[in-house]
């Protein structure tokens, strides 16, 4: 019997940040535009309590990475310190910050993190 190993079985999805509503000159509401969201194809791999990377978070607190995605060439990337959610068969599997840090020529690499403290 053969199997067949899903290189990339999970999707990480995120929404960009729309624009806020505004007035006119005569005060009337302008609404603003909702955020695009995104998915792409995508590799999560837990690090599960060892060969956590230090890192500086969005607000300059101390961060430590809890695993690494690993997205498919051509997919888009979302931009640094998103949140995102990744789903593997439709079970949420880590929801959360996300830092992006590497991209090579097979993958793009980003990293889940977890706030430690200061």
């Amino acid at each position: 019997m053969r199997t067949t190993v899903k290189q990339y079985p999970s999707i990480l999805t995120w929404k960009t940040q729309g624009t806020p509503d505004s007035q006119d000159e005569d005060g009337n509401i302008i609404p603003g535009e909702p955020g695009e969201e995104f998915k792409a194809k995508c590799r999560y791999e837990n690090f599960q309590g060892s060969n956590r990377k230090e890192m500086i978070g969005r607000d300059g607190k101390t961060v430590l990475a809890t695993g690494s995605v690993y997205i498919k060439f051509g997919e888009p990337k979302p931009s640094r310190f998103t949140i995102g959610k990744i789903e593997t068969e439709g079970e949420e599997i880590y929801s959360g910050e996300i830092m992006n840090t590497f991209e090579g020529q097979l993958n793009k690499t980003i990293y889940t993190v977890e706030y430690v403290g200061s």
